[in-house]
């Protein structure tokens, strides 16, 4: 009987103690401009802070860098931003881009390109520069822009009576009307996640994964909160604390997207409770030189 308890309570401690998070991630914005981690199929788990946009504009849109984890994000009066998620108000506009709001971003493969309803554009980051529009994006309102493996983009789209999915080459500018989406809804964000599904956010804090070969869309979670915006997946289906390379930033993110921002993860469920310091250890002079020969 007492072995019996025994193996109880440690099953009981495996299961409290296992507070990991089991869906891919993501990376939202929303309409009070709040930067938000979202564990895609469990809602919300992490609340950076609050991007500091130009008075008067919200933050429509946001994208991660695959090359170097770096953060981009698009207001509703056309700025373009580089958004620190250690510290969200201290986020830098880089330039107006002139196009009207940016309702998506993404990066396909190293190319970043942006819709703002209407029309397709490109992007480079490090100028930043913006084309001029390639091409019309459909029949209705363009919201957000998600890469393809195939080197294609889906879009959402706001249509006469309901959301639209949207395929895009944004070698050319052709679209596809792919399927409608659920009329009472209204899809703002969709991006690729790491477990190779879609996600799309809509208004009321719903989270969906889309099949676009049986062209379905399943609701996965529903908070009834935040109206999102933007979403921006990264790799990984854990969290912690990322102490930044500044050595004093920390930052909530996975492994992965750590490692893209030259950080050191602190494992899993951590926390930016403690300072990201670098220790030291106090030596004699022959004490240093014995390690080094």
């Amino acid at each position: 009987m007492k072995k019996a308890v025994t193996i109880l309570l440690l099953v009981l401690a495996v299961q409290i103690a296992d507070t990991s998070i089991a869906g891919p991630l993501g990376i939202s914005v929303d309409y009070t401009n709040e930067l938000e981690l979202l564990d895609l199929q469990n809602g919300p788990q992490h609340l950076y802070g609050v991007i500091n946009v130009q008075p008067g504009n919200l933050m429509q849109s946001v994208a991660v860098d695959p090359n170097d984890g770096k953060i981009y994000g698009g207001d509703s009066g056309g700025m373009f931003y580089l958004i620190d998620p250690a510290n969200p108000n201290l986020s830098t506009p880089l330039l107006n881009l002139g196009i009207g709001p940016i309702e998506g971003l993404d990066f396909i493969g190293s190319d970043l390109y942006a819709v703002n309803g209407t029309d397709l554009f490109w992007i480079d980051p490090t100028g930043p520069v913006v084309s001029p529009s390639l091409g019309l994006v459909g029949s209705g309102y363009a919201t957000s822009i998600a890469l393809d493996n195939l080197n294609l983009a889906y879009m959402t789209e706001l249509g006469p009576s309901s959301s639209e999915i949207w395929s895009i080459d944004p070698q050319n500018g052709i679209t596809t009307f792919e399927f409608p989406f659920t009329p009472t809804d209204q899809a703002r964000a969709l991006d690729l996640a790491s477990d190779s599904n879609y996600y799309g956010l809509v208004f009321a804090g719903k989270i969906y994964r889309f099949d676009m070969v049986l062209q379905t869309a399943s609701q996965v979670f529903n908070d009834n909160g935040s109206d999102y915006s933007g979403l921006a997946t990264i790799d990984g289906t854990s969290f912690g604390a990322c102490c930044l390379p500044d050595g004093n930033s920390c930052t909530i993110t996975s492994l992965e997207h750590c490692n893209l921002l030259g950080g050191i993860y602190m494992g899993d469920d951590s926390d930016c409770d403690q300072p990201c310091e670098v220790g030291t250890v106090q030596e004699s002079w022959s004490a240093v030189k014995t390690m080094y020969r």
